[in-house]
């Protein structure tokens, strides 16, 4: 009978007999957490683009706003379709990179049907959008 511990290498540690070796640890995939947080990133994104493209302040002259009001200050204002039943305002003109402050009806001055005018804030840089509105007749 042979012993086992004889034929093997000197710089390898000696396995009893019957056991096998250990596996080797396999490494981790980073793949799973990249995607993970790529795919936060594009929705993040989708979300935000949706929003931006749907506000009223990406609204151009002679598209349509949906407007609600609250005393003197516009609490919300999205851009929609004309033919729409919430469609309450045609864009006339339109006046960016403004502040709050400098914000009057005078603005749209140049456009002689306006009735109406709003200041839609961007963000937090405290500049905004003047939008000079009229009616929108269906």
């Amino acid at each position: 009978m042979t012993n086992p511990q004889a034929n093997a290498p000197q710089d390898q540690p000696i396995q009893p007999a019957g056991e096998q070796p250990a596996a080797p640890k396999k490494k981790k995939s980073v793949l799973p957490k990249v995607l993970g947080i790529l795919l936060v990133v594009l929705v993040a994104g989708g979300f935000a683009v949706y929003r931006y493209m749907n506000s009223a302040q990406s609204a151009k002259v002679g598209e349509c706003i949906a407007a609600k009001v609250e005393g003197e200050k516009v609490s919300s204002a999205n851009k929609v379709d004309c033919a729409g039943a919430d469609a309450q305002y045609k864009v006339l003109g339109k006046y960016e990179d403004k502040k709050e402050a400098d914000f009057k009806i005078e603005l749209c001055d140049p456009h002689a049907d306006t009735t109406d005018a709003i200041w839609v804030p961007e963000g937090r840089s405290g500049s905004g959008t003047v939008l000079c509105l009229a009616a929108n007749k269906k």
